[in-house]
């Protein structure tokens, strides 16, 4: 790309879509080993394109970087709560599991 059109932008794109290439082939290609059907797959494919549209997108219009991060963080909790809401439960059990595995193996972690 860069000697082809000689810009960063190529750059730029070539990596995304040689980036987003590769996570389709790994997706396909492993999904019969992790259990994962197809609406799973779309599903969290269009997950990644709503935060990548949302960066870009608060990226271009919100000019301070502390408000777009404001912005896309409520973006981020509000998609992934909703969206994601089952796989946000199971990591939330993650860590109540290490909590009281951690009181079995010390019983007093939390004084310290």
């Amino acid at each position: 790309a860069a000697t082809l059109f000689g810009t960063l932008t190529s750059i730029a794109v070539t990596a995304v879509i040689s980036s987003l290439l590769w996570y389709l082939l790994n997706e396909f290609s492993l999904r019969r080993f992790v259990s994962m059907n197809v609406q799973d797959i779309v599903k969290w494919l269009l997950v990644i394109g709503v935060f990548a549209g949302a960066f870009l997108a608060i990226s271009a219009l919100v000019r301070g970087w502390i408000f777009g991060m404001a912005i896309y963080l409520a973006v981020f909790v509000l998609v992934t709560g909703t969206a994601l809401k089952s796989e946000v439960i199971s990591f939330l059990n993650l860590f109540s599991c290490s909590n009281s595995l951690m009181q079995e193996i010390d019983p007093f972690h939390r004084l310290r």
